[in-house]
């Protein structure tokens, strides 16, 4: 397992997990567009969890969305 903090602060959080098998994106603070730009490569993304729904948590929400198209969950979910 890998793990790469790509963003962290109040200006955007994105944490990326991978594993042999999978790709999980933890939080969408910055646009898909630059996570492909600070990893510096192309990348597909299976799961999307977001912690809360804070703004430098899930500003990049709808353009990682699109261009992933994963599977998401939020923290009420994760809870269940």
């Amino acid at each position: 397992m890998r793990v790469t903090v790509i963003a962290s602060g109040s200006k955007g959080n994105t944490t990326l997990v991978e594993t042999k098998s999978k790709n999980i994106l933890i939080d969408a603070g910055i646009s898909s567009k630059e996570i492909k730009k600070r990893l510096n490569k192309d990348i597909n993304i299976d799961l999307l969890f977001i912690t809360h729904a804070h703004v430098d948590h899930i500003k990049g929400l709808k353009s990682v969305y699109k261009e992933f198209k994963p599977i998401l969950i939020n923290h009420i979910f994760w809870m269940i």
